[in-house]
């Protein structure tokens, strides 16, 4: 007889205290965004002699025809990884995929104290090929924070000195800053043009209206708050963030490129982290950045890594296979997009 019980639970189940953070993207609000698109989210409590050890949040992504995958973003979350566990994990997830027709299933593990691979592929888990591992569907590998115990002064000075530059730029340009952390769904139109204007200038995929809608209606409930920059009474930009325990999470941001010589871009940033540290947070999260020897996100990375702060990695990434022809494939057109 098993020691753990994994029971299914609502997106209302309040999270337990696991003694470590459990990430926004396993916390049950961001399920309900995915909800939002159609798709099928299931959420569950982990459970050791009665006693929670771990959460797990699955999501079911549509790929082709009647196939799906399922993901699990930056999660399960757990205060241990033993044998016996991570096999448990894996006979529920695979009654998930058969369910949904998941060619894989992906999971982020968060643990304090990782597990070998070994066990992972005793319960038929693998690592995945490494063309395979970036998608818009999952999350980075590796993520930018910062640390905002320090003071104001402190923070400005951890800066690299071409961002406080910038910032200076935008205090000479006029370009101001304000905080929305009620009636933010008033700017819901705004942001999405913003981020439409973004996304086609920068070269990605802006989510479906609804996505944001959903993320919005988060942030109504006081999971969080906007930054926006103006110049001369006209939004530059809106930063989205998302506050979860002691942690905010920049999300979105959009901007007009017409505005980008007044570094409004920086003053929004600031004016984020500025926000995170008078609400108590601990931590601000820039979210992804490149790895090592990857190139693709050189500029994005520079801009976040001169804020200040360290990297945070999520290396603890497998699947679950269950149509193996399927998942070559799929790995395969993965491999040559990247």
């Amino acid at each position: 007889m098993s020691h753990y019980t994994i029971r299914e639970v609502d997106a209302t189940y309040p999270l337990p205290d696991l003694g470590t953070p459990i990430p926004a993207q396993q916390a049950f609000f961001y399920g309900t965004w995915h909800e939002k698109l159609g798709r099928h989210v299931y959420r569950f409590v982990i459970e050791k002699e009665s006693n929670p050890i771990g959460v797990l949040q699955l999501v079911a992504v549509p790929l082709v025809y009647k196939y799906s995958l399922l993901y699990a973003p930056y999660g399960p979350v757990l205060m241990e990884t033993t044998r016996e566990l991570i096999g448990e994990i894996a006979r529920v997830v695979s009654q998930v995929a058969k369910k949904e027709k998941a060619v894989f299933a992906r999971l982020d593990f968060t643990a304090p104290t990782c597990a070998s691979d070994t066990i992972f592929a005793n319960s038929g888990f693998r690592r995945p090929p490494r063309g395979a591992l970036h998608g818009s569907a999952f999350q980075p590998t590796y993520e930018w924070m910062l640390d905002l115990s320090p003071s104001l002064d402190g923070l400005r000075a951890n800066m690299n000195k071409k961002h406080r530059y910038s910032l200076r730029v935008s205090e000479e340009q006029h370009v101001t800053t304000r905080t929305i952390c009620t009636g933010t769904r008033d700017y819901l139109a705004q942001f999405f043009a913003l981020i439409e204007e973004t996304a086609e200038r920068d070269g990605f995929t802006a989510h479906p209206r609804a996505y944001y809608e959903a993320v919005f209606d988060s942030l109504e409930q006081g999971h969080g708050y906007l930054t926006i920059a103006d110049f001369n009474n006209e939004i530059a930009v809106i930063n989205v963030i998302v506050a979860h325990t002691g942690v905010a999470y920049l999300l979105f941001s959009g901007s007009r490129g017409v505005y980008r010589h007044t570094m409004a871009t920086y003053a929004a940033q600031w004016a984020s982290i500025l926000q995170a540290k008078h609400m108590g947070l601990h931590t601000y999260n820039f979210g992804g950045i490149a790895g090592t020897g990857d190139n693709r996100y050189a500029g994005i990375t520079r801009y976040k890594k001169r804020f200040g702060g360290y990297p945070m990695s999520h290396e603890m990434t497998v699947d679950l296979v269950h149509y193996p022809l399927l998942y070559a494939l799929y790995s395969f057109r993965r491999r040559l997009k990247s």
